[in-house]
């Protein structure tokens, strides 16, 4: 647990891991030089599991994290940021499932997400991704919540958490850890993650953009060396940031990068094909609801992207798929999606 001027939070971060039904673990605390009362509250706790380390000074969030990892004693590690909390039986639900699996070497859940005024939203954070599901959604995104994590001390690379990510450090190491191992999210709820305007994914949101497209970037070039442009680079990111200005001019290069990518796959045999198509029609829907302008060239590109790709078409799917029809028919969009 890391843990920086946290005293609003620590104490029922603390107790959710002491409560725990699993029982046989340590709990590593690392002070990264708080300024307010986050010593006194880690410090009053007695519980001998507790292991607890001041930083001289304020050394940042990959510092600690690193210096976690090498403190830990045990074979399997988990992290709890100090403002989330942990649910009783998440310690057990995870080990259990690494223990027992030979095939399974990282894994983590669905989480409730908190905000400061106490509203909690059970949908954001929700996934249940097997291994092949969640690679493939990693080039898009990161659906892992950190407070969540628990993985197989052996499957750590040499570079940890790398400081020159900020603050996406934790993204970069589960794509680097999830090249070549197994992972899963469970869509069970194993913890609440706090969400508010001055955490460090919303004061650093521009840094934050550069370094998750860094990291997007360096999978895509791990898995088809060399065989990307800088122009197609910027089509995958299209989507991945949907706040970029879509036009309907990119269709046609859109549509060439995805057939690219099927083909890519084909060669190098990374990716299950049918998940691959899923993933690959599901951003396409949301680029095609955030279009700067429509017409029927629109719906029609859709439906050809629908044939190629073959996607199970869910209700929710369904909706999209009308809402571009009828932005394409109108040639404007009518509600905000």
């Amino acid at each position: 647990m890391p843990a920086y001027n946290a005293e609003k939070y620590i104490k029922q971060a603390i107790n959710s891991i002491l409560n725990q039904s699993f029982k046989d673990f340590e709990l590593i605390i690392v002070n990264d030089g708080s300024t307010d009362n986050t010593h006194q509250l880690i410090s009053s706790f007695t519980d001998k599991r507790i292991k607890y380390y001041q930083n001289e000074g304020n050394k940042g969030l990959a510092f600690v994290r690193n210096r976690l990892i090498q403190l830990a004693n045990y074979p399997y590690i988990a992290f709890l940021d100090s403002d989330d909390i942990a649910e009783p039986n998440r310690l057990e639900v995870e080990y259990n499932l690494l223990k027992n699996s030979n095939d399974l070497d990282f894994v983590s859940s669905s989480v409730v997400v908190q905000t400061e005024n106490g509203k909690q939203d059970f949908n954001a954070l929700k996934f249940d991704y097997n291994s092949s599901k969640l690679k493939i959604n990693l080039l898009f995104f990161n659906p892992i919540v950190t407070s969540t994590v628990m993985f197989k001390k052996t499957i750590l690379p040499t570079e940890v958490f790398r400081e020159d990510y900020p603050p996406c450090e934790d993204y970069d190491l589960w794509t680097r850890i999830l090249l070549n191992n197994n992972g899963k999210i469970l869509p069970d709820y194993l913890a609440t993650y706090r969400s508010y305007n001055t955490s460090i994914s919303h004061r650093k949101e521009k840094e934050a953009r550069e370094n998750r497209n860094k990291i997007i970037v360096n999978q895509l070039e791990y898995y088809f060396p060399n065989q990307f442009s800088k122009e197609e680079e910027q089509i995958h990111l299209s989507l991945v940031e949907f706040s970029l200005k879509n036009k309907i001019d990119d269709l046609p290069e859109l549509q060439k990068w995805i057939t690219k990518l099927i083909e890519l796959n084909a060669t190098f045999q990374h990716f299950d094909k049918a998940i691959l198509k899923q993933v690959l029609y599901e951003r396409i829907l949301k680029k095609l609801l955030r279009l700067n302008d429509y017409n029927f060239t629109v719906y029609k590109t859709l439906t050809q992207f629908k044939k190629q790709l073959q996607p199970t078409t869910t209700l929710e799917l369904k909706k999209k798929e009308f809402a571009i029809l009828a932005f394409s028919l109108l040639h404007k969009q009518i509600v905000s999606l």
